[in-house]
């Protein structure tokens, strides 16, 4: 029920329609907007922002009530504001919702509050819409510098597939599947992903309006990148395309860990789309099956790690194991930052929200993708391919048997068969 809410809610296309049941008297935030002036950002068009006011339940000139405009620091003091009384001289801007819209005009580069205030004890359901345009377009200052984030990372992932076929088209036949499919894959998957976040941007800034199906893939493009990159991972602990694979019984487990992980990380990023400003315990909702899925994959990845480090020192293919280890330590420093990053993510989201600094707030977004765009490169220099390529497909020495320790041992301790072992190096 919660995800076909969700889709309705993103059905509806136009983020800058509210609804809303007030209970007075009070007042409620209904839109935080983010915007420049004509001289501090490019473009030609005068900033506005325009509200028109929908009420039900009742005739709305027979209830007191107001739709008022606050900048950033009016909103801090917004609890001494006494939003009822007849002169209301600390807010920008003050209308009757009877009177049901309001433009102005802005001069002044910043974030401005609308609030909607009932002056008497009873109910009133609103339906508001609100329009606001900045120098450049529809999109909200906080989100307008990831414009040029998009299309810079975009063509930073062109470059690195370009490059990354150019040296397969040399090293082919000396390759493995990791270098052949898995991290093409993952680029192109990556250029897909950035450039529709970037077309999506650049549509809403021109109409105004969500572009449904821009929005519906470029989420579901960038929850199946996901997804799959945690099969891969899973995939490449377990030897896949690195070495000849011993032990298929765990596909299932992989492939039932994408598909469920993709599923609860596209009601995730469908939630952000809708709620701009989540309350915690919607944060918790949606997040806690993401962290619990995160944890158990990132356990399995790193118990598989140990058993391929194993079966490779075991083969002596030195050149895999050295490139397997360097991986598996990149891995662990990725999840370490991201988990430093995940928290002080969380706490800024919380404990900075009424900051005044909403112009870095494209960071929460942007250097998530950083870390991961870091993270892509430094696997394509591990995994580079070169004249050495050679030795991940040539190399299958013989172990020393002298050194050998039992079965019973071997498969207690790394659960893996070295009769299976010693077949696959007899082939």
């Amino acid at each position: 029920m919660i995800f076909i809410y969700i889709l309705l809610s993103l059905v509806s296309g136009k983020i800058t329609h509210f609804s809303t049941i007030i209970q007075g008297p009070s007042a409620q935030l209904i839109h935080k907007c983010t915007l420049y002036s004509r001289n501090d950002i490019y473009g030609s068009q005068d900033p506005y922002i325009t509200i028109q006011c929908k009420s039900y339940l009742g005739n709305p000139s027979e209830i007191t009530a107001y739709i008022l405009l606050l900048t950033h620091k009016q909103y801090m003091h917004h609890n001494s504001i006494s939003y009822c009384s007849a002169d209301t001289p600390s807010v920008l801007s003050k209308v009757p919702m009877s009177s049901g819209n309001m433009t102005m005009i802005i001069q002044e580069t910043g974030a401005y509050y609308i609030i909607a205030a009932v002056c008497e004890s009873s109910q009133k359901d609103l339906e508001i819409d609100i329009e606001f345009i900045n120098p450049y377009g529809h999109i909200p200052g906080d989100l307008v510098p990831l414009i040029p984030f998009y299309f810079s990372v975009a063509c930073v992932y062109i470059v690195l597939l370009v490059l990354w076929e150019l040296a397969l088209c040399c090293y082919w036949k000396y390759s493995i599947n990791i270098q052949k499919l898995w991290i093409p894959g993952i680029l192109v998957l990556c250029i897909v992903e950035n450039s529709l976040e970037c077309w999506v941007l650049l549509d809403f800034n021109i109409t105004g309006i969500r572009n449904l199906f821009l929005s519906f893939l470029a989420i579901v493009v960038k929850s199946f990148k996901d997804s799959f990159g945690r099969i891969l991972l899973m995939a490449a602990a377990r030897g896949w395309g690195i070495t000849q694979d011993i032990s298929t019984n765990k596909a299932w487990v992989i492939y039932l860990c994408g598909v469920v992980y993709f599923l609860f990380d596209l009601i995730y990023l469908i939630t952000f789309k809708v709620q701009e400003s989540l309350e915690l315990y919607l944060l918790l909702l949606v997040s806690f099956p993401l962290i619990i899925l995160n944890t158990l994959i990132f356990f399995l990845i790193f118990s598989w790690f140990s058993q391929t480090l194993y079966k490779l020192n075991f083969l002596k293919q030195s050149y895999k194991l050295k490139l397997v280890k360097q991986f598996a330590l990149l891995l662990g420093l990725a999840g370490l930052v991201s988990v430093i990053w995940g928290t002080l993510e969380t706490l800024a989201r919380f404990f900075w929200k009424q900051s005044d600094m909403w112009k870095w707030d494209w960071l929460y977004i942007g250097i998530w993708e950083a870390i991961f765009l870091i993270l892509v490169i430094s696997l394509i220099v591990i995994w580079r391919v070169s004249k050495n390529s050679k030795l991940l497909a040539i190399t299958h020495e013989i172990r020393d048997d002298d050194h050998e320790i039992s079965q019973e041992e071997e498969e207690v301790k790394y659960g893996i068969e070295l009769s299976k072992v010693k077949n696959a190096q007899k082939k």
